[in-house]
């Protein structure tokens, strides 16, 4: 794997960051709290896809599907822990239950089309 797949990861994991260090983060008008979440880390969950598979070139198994979403969850942990230090900001349950949900969605939809593509591509070579 190259570390150049993994920086959209980075990136998505600073500004998730950013935002959460905020006690009234911007964009917190556009929807309920737990549909920007899940939103947000489906974001987050495609980005460790990106890495997890070096920037689609390897196979994206179980393994590194269940890791990815690991990641996720384990950041969205960490980033309520975050939150419940800054002013106007409380750490929930709910949050983390959001961002796996997202995370999860996201991953299983490329798990999903990655074999699917792969299926293809290998049924065209025989």
């Amino acid at each position: 794997m190259r570390v150049i797949h993994w920086m959209p990861a980075l990136a998505a994991a600073i500004l998730i960051f950013v935002l959460s260090h905020q006690s009234s983060p911007p964009g917190a008008e556009l929807g309920p709290d737990y549909f920007l979440h899940g939103l947000g880390y489906a974001g987050f969950g495609l980005t460790l896809v990106w890495g997890a598979s070096s920037g689609l070139s390897l196979t994206f198994d179980g393994s590194r599907g269940l890791a990815c979403w690991l990641g996720a969850v384990g950041y969205g942990i960490l980033d309520e822990i975050h939150q419940s230090f800054i002013p106007l900001r409380t750490a929930s349950a709910a949050d983390v239950a959001a961002d796996a949900a997202g995370a999860g969605l996201a991953i299983l939809a490329a798990w999903y089309w990655l074999g699917r593509r792969r299926s293809r591509v290998d049924h065209d070579r025989s």
